[in-house]
């Protein structure tokens, strides 16, 4: 972790500075897109090894708690509504598809996913076989123009080079095909309100933090077309947002509430809630 980004990762404007520093890692910002994005250069051996420590530890089983799949499926079951009236079925890659639980609300469709924690992908291996790819976007071998639809859910602004990702999408999607994006918008009053402490800064899990505008930017860049996007409802357990807005300091008023209710019925109190802190944007292959 001794080097250090000299210039935007996107646009590769030179001229960024310190915004915050986080975790011991420093949130810089670009002064030319306003891309915020962590500094330090990390290895995809540093990467995999902060990935099994897992976001909040060992307390925060988002994707494997059975008890959150209907929340998750919330969202879920809303993106899959919007997709089809946008597009016939067809071949699907869900990149970052944890243990497959967004290919499962996609019926109809031929398959793909791929997730770099090995624990997930098993799980999504178990109904999807060798249709799920154990690894990153970066070392998968699909051939060019191969999918009709490619979604990155969470997991653009885990990537150390999103315009990279994007690239790596185009050339992988048929012409016309269909790109969805969805990452948390830094641009939103609730993260302005919060400043450093909005939930979803967390380096090194997150590396990359978008606005509405420099990430429709970042999609031009790599050709795309923005065609919609959209704020779509999410639904949570009350735990999981007191967790989650304690970003695991034992020290937060936050994580004193996560642990006063964990253990009580409250703890499973289902909240709707948007507040334009997650953007689902639909781009097509110019």
């Amino acid at each position: 972790m001794d080097k250090m980004h000299q210039a935007c990762i996107v646009c590769k404007g030179k001229d960024i500075s310190t915004k915050y520093i986080i975790n011991g890692f420093h949130i810089v910002k670009c002064r030319n897109c306003s891309l915020l994005f962590v500094r330090e250069i990390l290895s995809r051996e540093e990467l995999d090894e902060y990935s099994k420590k897992g976001i909040a530890g060992d307390q925060d089983y988002t994707y494997t708690d059975q008890g959150n799949l209907e929340n998750l499926n919330f969202y879920y079951h809303q993106l899959s509504v919007i997709i089809h009236n946008r597009i016939a079925r067809g071949r699907l890659l869900d990149v970052g598809c944890a243990t497959g639980l967004f290919l499962d609300c996609m019926p109809g469709w031929e398959r793909y996913g791929i997730e770099p924690m090995v624990s997930q992908a098993k799980i999504a291996k178990e109904r999807y076989q060798d249709d799920i790819h154990i690894g990153t976007l970066e070392d998968c071998k699909y051939p060019i123009g191969y999918f009709d639809l490619i979604t990155l859910q969470d997991s653009l602004d885990h990537m150390p080079d999103p315009l990279a990702a994007i690239d790596k999408c185009y050339s992988l999607l048929k012409p016309q095909g269909l790109l969805v994006v969805k990452v948390h918008d830094f641009s939103c009053l609730f993260a302005k309100i919060m400043r450093s402490k909005f939930y979803a800064f967390i380096p090194p899990y997150h590396l990359v933090y978008f606005n509405r505008k420099n990430l429709f930017e970042t999609l031009a860049r790599g050709k795309f077309k923005v065609e919609q996007y959209k704020y779509i409802t999410q639904r949570l357990f009350l735990k999981t947002i007191l967790f989650r807005s304690s970003q695991n300091n034992e020290n937060s008023i936050y994580y004193y509430l996560y642990n006063l209710i964990n253990h009580t019925p409250f703890k499973d109190i289902k909240i709707k809630k948007n507040l334009h802190d997650i953007i689902t944007v639909f781009a097509s292959k110019a």
